[in-house]
């Protein structure tokens, strides 16, 4: 019996043995798959969890007993991410300068004022609300991300009423979320990287891999207005939520030698428009309605993230004459059209045959618009601009 019981017991230490092994083996093939996967994959999409809906409108917590300044993430900038730039928070300003109002121990302002001058500020962490009233319980209207600028004409217990730049969106956002504007210090938006995986014509998913820049991180002499980043465009509404122009890797570089010609001849590219998300194309053809002009969602060039609407500047700054201002979508920005100037063909022709050179192609509807000729290599995205990680460079 004694014997029975020993070969018994040494039974079941061998079994725990085995199954201890092979714990230890999934665990260790678990950690190796992660560590195989692409560096991007594992902090990409970035705060994807924080968006209810399409819009350029992610949500922090400003709500909660604990009141932190944002609830849902802790701000920060992930340095794996290529921007080579640890983030601390900032620094809140001093009050008897900015202000005149004290600050409470979470750093909110306390009181009401109504400034003698506009103040100009700018968000401290990456994704802030802004709501049509001074209270977490009222709607959230917009966003306002970190170093984007905005100008507060009065505190409203405790909440700055503000104005955001270039988007003009107007709200309220509380005070310890944003800090006095700092002309030199610029915001940049780090590299973005998603493995994009779709059906295949055989059955099979393909795979694709989408590497989102900052184009003025490339070319830091290029001119831009993003013209849906503002209410200055055919739909009268703001449709981005930060005014920054971002392409693909290969997109912007070969834009970068493109703008190298340029400044030879004496010239700037201007940027009007780069990736546009799909739902904003689904926004803008309801609207037009007329797939010449704006592709439906989904199927723009520019949701590839791989196509720009442009116009040349000379060095000060003046807009080259074209056939017509930037973005009129009738006969006369077509590159056939007759009723054209001898100068703005002239303009025309010559910006188009050194795009050409450096890799792009044309459409005959819009004399602005020029596509990368291995757009088919990238997949269309619906990223919002508050779905980028931001981070500071001292001017």
């Amino acid at each position: 019996m004694f014997h029975e019981d020993r070969n018994y017991s040494k039974a079941i230490y061998i079994k725990k043995v085995i199954v201890l092994a092979v714990i230890v083996s999934l665990s260790f093939f678990a950690v190796a798959c992660n560590l195989m996967e692409p560096e991007t994959n594992r902090y990409v999409p970035a705060r994807s969890t924080l968006y209810d809906n399409k819009t350029d409108t992610g949500d922090t917590g400003d709500t909660g007993a604990s009141y932190r300044p944002v609830l849902d993430i802790e701000p920060d900038i992930n340095p794996g991410i290529g921007s080579g730039h640890e983030f601390s928070p900032p620094e809140l300003p001093d009050t008897a300068e900015s202000t005149g109002l004290e600050r409470d121990e979470f750093g909110i302002l306390i009181g009401s004022l109504v400034f003698d001058e506009p103040v100009l500020l700018m968000g401290a962490y990456d994704v802030i609300n802004v709501r049509d009233g001074p209270d977490i319980a009222t709607q959230r209207v917009a966003t306002i991300g970190m170093g984007q600028v905005a100008e507060a004409t009065e505190v409203v217990d405790g909440w700055y009423h503000i104005t955001i730049f270039p988007g003009m969106f107007t709200g309220y956002a509380r005070s310890d979320l944003l800090v006095d504007y700092d002309e030199n210090i610029k915001y940049f938006a780090a590299p973005r990287v998603d493995y994009i995986v779709r059906p295949g014509s055989n059955g099979e998913d393909i795979v694709m891999e989408s590497t989102l820049v900052d184009v003025r991180t490339i070319i830091p002499d290029i001119e831009y207005h993003m013209i849906f980043a503002t209410p200055d465009n055919f739909t009268g509404s703001t449709l981005y939520a930060r005014d920054v122009p971002i392409l693909q890797s290969g997109t912007a570089d070969k834009l970068a030698k493109a703008f190298e010609l340029f400044v030879e001849d004496g010239y700037r590219i201007k940027i009007y428009d780069a990736y546009r998300p799909s739902s904003v194309s689904g926004i803008l053809f309801s609207i037009i309605g007329d797939p010449t002009y704006i592709a439906p969602q989904g199927t723009s060039m520019h949701n590839r993230a791989a196509a720009i609407d442009m116009t040349l500047v000379d060095f000060d700054g003046n807009e080259l004459e074209m056939p017509s201002p930037m973005h009129t979508l009738d006969r006369t920005s077509n590159r056939d059209y007759q009723g054209m100037s001898a100068e703005a063909r002239k303009n025309m022709d010559y910006m188009a045959s050194v795009m050409r050179k450096c890799g792009f192609t044309t459409v005959q509807s819009e004399w602005w618009h020029f596509s990368d000729s291995e757009i088919a290599n990238y997949p269309p995205l619906d990223f919002t601009f508050m779905e980028f990680f931001f981070y500071p460079v001292q001017a």
